[in-house]
């Protein structure tokens, strides 16, 4: 079996896409428009916007000292502990941890 990728077949299926695309958005800014009068809304977005870097920093900070002594992983150590770097690393260095 073989599929016809004509250039105006192809131009159809991108046309429909793109209008579909503008519908979708077209809803969402509706929405948004109604959703900004709501209360909860506003919670949530706050919630969203002054709590996800607390989790996001907590998650981080869980991770950089979640090893078992300063020497273990380069750039890592436990909490009230230093972890140092003789050299700075290039950019070919991954972080493994």
């Amino acid at each position: 079996m073989v599929t016809d990728f004509s250039g105006a077949r192809i131009r159809r299926a991108v046309i429909g896409a793109g209008l579909a695309w503008f519908a979708v958005g077209a809803a969402a800014v509706a929405q948004a428009a109604t959703a900004a009068d709501d209360p909860r809304y506003a919670l949530a977005r706050d919630a969203y916007l002054y709590a996800y870097p607390i989790v996001v920093m907590d998650a981080t900070m869980r991770q950089a000292t979640n090893v078992p002594d300063a020497s273990a992983v380069p750039m890592r150590a436990p909490v009230n502990q230093f972890a140092h770097a003789r050299a700075y690393p290039d950019a070919n260095a991954k972080d493994d941890g």
